[in-house]
Order: structure tokens, then sequence, then C-alpha cells
């Protein structure tokens, strides 16, 4: 009977941390996002609000990134091909997160010519890219720079969509094939768009 009752306390415990858990995610889920106020290239001031009606398809990087953010940026765009006419609901930002060198004229554009056309680059000073991540849960930080002074950002690279009334639907992790995310998008939009 001992023995029962201990499996059974444990049984309850490990349940109580599970569901901690879930509930836990779907908390971070719900408050991820917000509003924002960025600069694209040229200097122009973009806010969340220039996207309502779209769904946002946000991906953080920079331009000098060597490996991670042209794989990833690659599959966004190889997704966003796959839509056909259904690209039209969508807007995909990339935001950097190196504005040192990211926010002088003419890098964002020339960067984002290599990826899907729909492409807007944004970034703003230090405190206008804490807020965005910070609203994002993203992380990110500048490596100690070399004998050139060139440096890395390590930094999370995730791509989130957004709703077009601006709250967080889901995210898709770092390597997922452009397949996936394009199915995902066509379900999003199946069920904000064309359902209604």
């Amino acid at each position: 009977m001992k023995k029962f009752q201990l499996i059974h306390f444990l049984t309850v415990i490990i349940l109580g941390f599970a569901l901690t858990g879930a509930a836990t995610a779907d908390s971070v889920q719900e408050h991820t996002g917000g509003r924002f106020i960025l600069k694209a290239d040229g200097g122009r001031i973009v806010t969340d609000r220039d996207f309502a009606g779209k769904l946002m398809l946000m991906y953080f990087g920079y331009t000098h990134c060597p490996d991670i953010c042209p794989t990833s940026m690659i599959s966004i765009s190889e997704a966003l091909d796959m839509l056909g006419d259904d690209v039209k609901y969508i807007q995909p930002l990339f935001i950097s997160v190196d504005p040192e060198r990211d926010g002088k004229c003419g890098v964002l554009n020339e960067y984002l010519q290599s990826f899907h056309p729909s492409f807007i680059g944004l970034t703003g000073n230090k405190a206008a890219i804490e807020s965005i991540t910070g609203k994002f849960r993203v992380k990110y930080r500048k490596d100690k720079a070399d004998e050139t002074g060139n440096y890395e950002m390590d930094h999370t690279s995730s791509v989130f969509v957004m709703g077009p009334d601006g709250r967080f639907l889901t995210r898709f992790p770092y390597g997922s094939k452009p397949e996936r995310i394009a199915d995902g998008l066509r379900q999003i939009i199946k069920k904000t768009f064309v359902s209604n």
C-alpha cells in the first residue's frame, strides 16, 4: 500500500510540474511581441501599426552574419515563394540587432536584395533594439572584435509570426525547412483571411 501511495504521490508531483511548464510556455507566448518604433533604410520611421491587417513575419539578425542569417533568410524567402499569391497577406521584416553597422544608409537594402523582394529591413538605436528584442524575448550579444575590428553577434534565430492585430501567433525555430514554414503560413492565412 505504501508503495502504491508513493507512486501516486510522485505521479501527481510530475503532472503538476508538467502543467506548470505548459502554463508558463503559454504565458510566454501570450506576452511575446508588442509595439515598436524602428527605422527603415534611409531613416524613415516605421511602427508595427504600418503593417496592421497583415501577418508580420519577423526575423532578427544582422548583415555581417556569416552563416545562420543567410541560411534562415533563404529558407524564409523560399517559403514565401511557395505561397504564390497568398504572399500578399504577409509582410516579412528583417530586424537588425547590429545598428552600429547596419544603420548606415544603404546597408540593409543592399543586403536584402539577395532575398525575397517583399522584405523590409529595420533597425534603430540601442534603446529601440533593446525594447523590441525584450518584447520578443530575443537574445543578442556582441562578441569581442578581432584585430581588424570585425565582430560577430550571437542572437536568437527564430522566425516570429504576428497576426494582423499585432498579436503573437507562432514561431518557427532555427533550421525550419521552407516547406514547414510555408505549410504553417498557409494554415494561418486560411484561418485568418480566407475563412473570414
